[in-house]
């Protein structure tokens, strides 16, 4: 069994993802994570695989640490040019027949954040 104990994880000083996570995940059972786009689904994927670290808490197998040896990890990375915004990234693919707000309408995406602080689902969206 995973146990994840009281885990806290942030990006930066006060920008809290996970925040005192208790979790037990049994073994031989297949489980999913569900949650909207930011909720921090990647963030426990990559801090369970030491890819992010966690701030305080536990993580371990069958009491004891959990290490990459244990278990296998697929990342999705899509690629963006760092330091631009979404607009500025949709406005590469202009067309007369693509409005951005219109699109937009449907995906509520932040178009005039950095692409470097969307979540993993707002990429996507993205792209």
């Amino acid at each position: 069994m995973i146990s994840i104990d009281n885990i806290t994880v942030s990006y930066g000083e006060n920008n809290y993802v996970l925040k005192s996570l208790s979790l037990s995940i049994e073994e031989h059972e297949i489980h999913g994570i569900v949650g909207l786009n930011g909720s921090g689904k990647s963030t426990l994927l990559n801090t369970l695989y030491g890819l992010k670290k966690a701030n305080s808490g536990k993580i371990s197998i069958n009491q004891h640490r959990l290490t990459k040896k244990e278990m296998a990890f697929l990342a999705t990375e899509n690629f963006f040019y760092s330091g631009i915004t979404a607009r500025e990234y949709l406005s590469l693919f202009n067309s007369p027949d693509y409005d951005i707000e219109q699109w937009n309408a449907l995906f509520t995406l932040p178009l005039d954040d950095f692409i470097d602080g969307f979540s993993s689902g707002m990429k996507k969206s993205l792209h």
